[in-house]
């Protein structure tokens, strides 16, 4: 597994609209570094996943990048189908700034991320200082 300076291995991205979904290209694209998606829309999801291949079609029609190394990109980012997906990531990054849902249901879901970052806390300790 590649371990860069930084000491990211995984990178967990938290909303996958244009905020996450930019978090996750530049990430994979430029840090090297395998990104997992989550969002509460599986619809989001794709939507950021065509936003991707777009982005990266671009960057290879106008020679920035080869057909191999988009390829190699898009094969970083993966999705989680739910939270639970986000249990083994180095850091998760939270980009859903606008929250459209139900306050009761907003609060359980911070709830639960706050429960998923108390069973990664090994992993978060490893990235702050003591």
């Amino acid at each position: 597994m590649l371990v860069v300076a930084h000491g990211i291995r995984t990178l967990g991205v938290l909303g996958a609209g244009q905020m996450g979904t930019g978090i996750a290209l530049v990430s994979a694209l430029r840090a090297k570094v395998p990104v997992v998606i989550h969002d509460k829309s599986p619809e989001q999801v794709e939507k950021s996943l065509s936003l991707v291949d777009k982005l990266l079609t671009k960057d290879v029609s106008k020679g920035r990048l080869t057909a191999e190394d988009a390829k190699t990109v898009k094969d970083r980012i993966s999705v989680a189908e739910s939270l639970r997906g986000l249990r083994d990531v180095d850091m998760v990054v939270e980009v859903r700034l606008h929250i459209t849902i139900d306050p009761c249901d907003s609060s359980m879901y911070l709830r639960q991320c706050r429960s998923l970052c108390l069973l990664n806390r090994r992993s978060l300790s490893r990235l702050l200082p003591n």
